[in-house]
């Protein structure tokens, strides 16, 4: 029924966060993530104050490096979102946190994935993937790209900008890469954008 956070194994003044729903899982990154049945809770680390609640029953959550995007994974399907943090601290600021749904705007879906995703990680804007139906894709504003189609289950290992190569193994650890242009992946996000002046500058790294 409550969440204890600690900082340099001590811990933090005002650290506990007591939650209106059990806890059935917590995940890191950009937010504390609190998993409860058919639900999943976002908490602000700092203030301990709830920034958004989604009525997603997920099975992972995953931050991108940013902070800005986050996507939910569910059984059958994923959900990315924008986090607009400025929101949430003018809501906190002036006092406006509804205890039971957080700011409704500081959250947003983006786009939805009618996809099983395995194992995923974001580059910049874009998000790659497997998939339990053993495929490696990447997403970018919504629409999906196959790389590359597997006879077993492979697991995403990251993404090396310096190599332009996507790294997966299998179960066993044997690894695989394949080629993805980083350059590319940036033009079709800007495009996916709408800024057409500066996908044209971007054309020119392709």
């Amino acid at each position: 029924s409550s969440v204890k956070i600690f900082k340099n194994f001590k811990e933090k003044t005002n650290g506990s966060i007591n939650l209106l729903y059990s806890a059935e899982k917590i995940y890191g990154g950009t937010l504390l993530t609190v998993k409860s049945d058919g639900f999943v809770s976002f908490y602000d680390w700092e203030s301990g104050e709830l920034v958004r609640r989604v009525n997603v029953d997920a099975d992972n959550v995953i931050w991108s490096d940013s902070g800005d995007l986050v996507l939910i994974v569910s059984e059958t399907q994923a959900f990315a979102l924008s986090f607009q943090r400025d929101l949430f601290l003018e809501s906190l600021q002036n006092g406006e946190i509804d205890p039971e749904e957080g700011v409704e705007n500081s959250m947003d879906v983006i786009y939805e994935i009618e996809d099983q995703i395995l194992t995923g990680k974001w580059v910049g804007d874009v998000f790659i993937y497997t998939s339990l139906s053993n495929r490696l894709n990447y997403l970018v504003g919504g629409s999906s790209y196959n790389l590359a189609h597997f006879d077993k289950t492979m697991f995403l290992l990251g993404y090396l900008q310096r190599d332009n190569k996507v790294y997966v193994c299998d179960k066993d650890m044997n690894v695989l890469s394949y080629y993805l242009s980083i350059a590319v992946l940036e033009y079709q996000t800007v495009v996916m954008r709408g800024d057409i002046e500066l996908a044209d500058e971007l054309l020119s790294n392709i």
